[in-house]
């Protein structure tokens, strides 16, 4: 990958950890709420608490491949980047 691309995947990464949070704390903050009615469980509790779920396992998934030594590498013009060197230097 180019480093604009590799951005590009950390900045939607980074984004999806922030509403991952965001949605646990929808959930902490209407608790005293969600139990008052089918709505409110639903969309106070229940949906939050989804994506938050599903929006943090996509952080740690992507989060274990893009730390894989064996995933991609920076080149340009011929001339690798950190991540091709630090994977030639460290030892099998």
């Amino acid at each position: 990958m180019t480093p604009s691309v590799a951005t590009v995947w950390m900045g939607a990464v980074s984004i999806a950890f922030y509403y991952g949070l965001t949605g646990f704390a929808a959930v902490w903050f209407y608790r005293r709420y969600i139990f008052r009615s089918g709505r409110n469980f639903f969309m106070k509790g229940l949906f939050p608490f989804l994506g938050g779920l599903m929006l943090l396992g996509t952080y740690v998934i992507a989060s274990v491949q893009y730390a894989q030594r064996t995933y991609g590498s920076t080149a340009i013009g011929g001339v690798g980047g950190l991540e091709h060197h630090r994977a030639r230097l460290l030892p099998r």
